[in-house]
């Protein structure tokens, strides 16, 4: 069955056209030609006919008239001598005889002597009759003469006689010519029919074999190198026609082809450990109708890269596929490395999912006690695993899911479930990534200050600025319910700019200091000295700022850090550690750091009543401090108990519920020289 879409078809069909549009031309000139002809015969043998009628009837009324001429002589000869004798009787008995003739009207016999007709003659009922007077000779003597009326009319009759009898004739004539044209053209037509059949049968071959067949053929090579496994695909070498379709067989198979089959090849296989690739198990998952899948990262793979470096993590993933391959050499899996420490196992049977995490868990704990040498070096290293099946609309999704909870929970191997509670975090994340958004989009963002107390003066001398978005509804959301979500979703760096210039254009109008909070994305953007500059120059406020850093996260990155406290130092501002102590302190690195402000963990300073080691910490901090010059801050300054023993251990500075909470208003104005 030939589609009405596909290429021969469409060849086919226009070819017939046009074969039919020609035999439909032939045929009708064929026709015109037969009309043609049948109206000149008929045209020819009519006039042929009437001249033949023509002279017919000429010949015979000439024929007729010289027999009447000839009778009328015969009369006159006739009653010669019985005029000459006059013998009445005799004459008129002749007379009466001659009459009967079909031509003759009437004769009357008149002698020379007395002029009058001494015997005469009528027929009844004869028209059209003509006069005709001859001479009545006896021994040379004219004696009298013979005066006839004579009529045509029956040669005239014969002449109609004939003449229908010709036009019948020539009836006959003309329905035999039709009759043989309307069977000339029926032949004509089945020639013609018979023609068209066999040149359309024909042309019809010779597309499918010149055309139709080497395109198929084409097509059927491009299918294999998109569905078959391209490492056992063998391009065909297939003899080439010398016109355009061969040349373009040619130049596919000569260029395109062996190009396809790399494509298909880096599509399909990862190049490094030739296991399938992650495009390739997007395609089987697609094309299967039910299967389980099971999605592998080897734990800590980063430590790898990091001590024995990349060549050796790449052994270690060529080692990890080669056991992939050894341990399910005997099971109907396909396996799959989707990039980096990630693997996947493929399942398409989809009948057997216990089955399925069996030999999951068995790989897992056999990785785990399996010890493996890269570059000399002995690692034994573990690895989760996510399972999910057909039954779920997002497979990969699903079995990723069930990884990371794996993970999160220090499990071997984890099959998502509809209930996994990291789904209800998944839905929390989304939910607040679109308050953030909205927060960006319609201005959401709100600067909070919370006050900042001289210990020694008891004065409000400055004020932190903290975060916060407040909906339509008015509802309040502080950083710890957003700020995370934010780093992870890409909208941290809008929330940091609109925070910042909020919160010095509120403060240029006082004459207080403000501490703000500096995360290290914040420090990392390549701009970020650019907004401090302009900052400076729209309102003039540097020398009142004071850039918070978190231990951590200043830690973390020491050289960058201290780049950018000596870039803002020298445009006025004063830099403070933030949690410090909430972490291993390094106080080795803080010496190289030009601070101004020590702001020491609030986990501390809520305990420091209750728990002797805070105490300690507190102490050695604050020691520490003093003796480099620096301030100290503590947080979290809850009640009057907390106050008085910080103040009894010479911090300088205290904040917390108990000096006041955050608020959006500033209500003191204190002179940034009472720091």
């Amino acid at each position: 069955m030939i589609h009405k879409n596909s290429i021969k078809f469409k060849l086919i069909f226009v070819i017939s056209v046009i074969t039919l549009l020609l035999m439909c031309v032939l045929f009708f000139l064929q026709l015109y030609n037969s009309f043609r002809l049948e109206s000149a015969i008929e045209r020819s043998s009519l006039s042929t006919l009437q001249d033949y009628i023509e002279q017919e009837h000429t010949a015979m009324v000439d024929k007729f008239e010289e027999d009447i001429e000839h009778y009328l002589q015969m009369m006159a000869l006739t009653v010669a001598h019985e005029l000459y004798n006059l013998n009445l009787l005799s004459l008129q008995d002749k007379t009466d005889k001659l009459v009967q003739h079909q031509a003759v009207c009437s004769i009357a016999v008149i002698d020379n002597l007395t002029h009058e007709a001494i015997a005469s003659a009528r027929r009844q009922g004869v028209s059209g009759c003509m006069p005709r007077t001859l001479e009545i000779v006896y021994n040379d003597e004219s004696i009298g003469r013979l005066e006839v009326e004579y009529t045509l009319a029956p040669i005239q009759q014969l002449i109609g006689e004939k003449r229908r009898q010709l036009h019948e004739t020539r009836e006959h004539l003309h329905e035999d010519i039709a009759s043989a044209t309307r069977e000339s053209i029926i032949v004509q037509t089945l020639i013609y029919l018979f023609v068209t059949l066999i040149l359309v049968r024909l042309t019809a071959r010779q597309i499918n074999r010149n055309i139709i067949n080497p395109i198929y053929a084409l097509m059927d090579d491009m299918q294999r190198m998109h569905s078959q496994d391209p490492v056992a695909l063998q391009l065909r070498n297939r003899p080439h026609s010398n016109d355009e379709l061969g040349k373009l067989s040619r130049y596919f198979y000569d260029n395109i082809a062996e190009l396809i089959s790399q494509l298909n090849q880096r599509a399909n296989y990862d190049s490094l450990t030739r296991l399938l690739s992650r495009q390739r198990l997007i395609y089987d998952i697609e094309h299967a109708a039910s299967f389980n899948l099971a999605i592998l990262d080897i734990d800590r793979f980063k430590e790898v890269n990091n001590f024995l470096g990349m060549n050796a993590g790449d052994d270690f993933l060529r080692s990890t596929a080669t056991l992939l391959r050894q341990f399910f050499a005997h099971q109907p899996y396909a396996i799959y490395r989707l990039n980096g420490d990630e693997f996947a196992i493929f399942d398409s049977r989809g009948d057997a999912l216990e089955a399925f995490e069996m030999h999951i868990l068995a790989f897992v704990e056999r990785f785990g006690n399996k010890e493996q040498t890269v570059k000399g070096e002995t690692i034994t290293a573990s690895i989760s695993a996510g399972i999910a099946s057909s039954r779920h609309p997002s497979p990969i999704v699903a079995a990723t899911t069930a990884l990371k909870y794996a993970k999160l929970k220090h499990t071997k191997i984890a099959t998502f479930q509809e209930d996994l509670p990291i789904l209800k975090e998944y839905q929390q994340n989304l939910k607040t990534t679109r308050i953030i958004r909205k927060a960006i989009t319609q201005d959401w963002i709100t600067p909070h200050f919370q006050p900042i107390q001289d210990v020694r003066t008891g004065r409000i001398c400055k004020y932190e600025a903290l975060m916060r978005i407040s909906d339509a509804e008015g509802t309040l959301y502080t950083p710890a319910e957003f700020l995370a979500v934010s780093k992870r979703s890409g909208n941290y760096k809008e929330l940091s700019a609109s925070m910042l210039r909020k919160s010095v254009a509120c403060f240029s109008a006082t004459e207080l200091a403000l501490s703000i909070n500096l995360a290290i994305e914040d420090i990392e953007e390549s701009d970020i000295l650019d907004t401090l500059e302009t900052l400076q120059r729209q309102h003039g406020v540097m020398d009142r700022l004071i850039f918070e850093i978190t231990e951590q996260e200043g830690f973390s990155s020491p050289e960058r850090i201290k780049a950018f406290i000596d870039q803002v130092k020298r445009l006025g501002a004063r830099v403070a550690i933030d949690d410090f102590g909430s972490g291993y302190s390094n106080f080795e690195t803080l010496i190289h750091l030009d601070i101004d402000f020590l702001k020491i963990d609030g986990s501390l300073i809520k305990n420091i009543l209750t728990d002797p080691h805070a105490e300690v910490i507190v102490e050695t901090i604050v020691d520490f401090a003093r003796r480099l010059g620096i301030k100290t801050i503590a947080e979290f300054v809850s009640d009057e108990a907390i106050y008085r023993k910080i103040a009894s251990l010479g911090i300088d500075f205290a904040q917390g519920y108990y000096i006041g909470k955050p608020a959006p208003l500033i209500s003191h104005k204190v002179r940034s020289a009472d720091l």
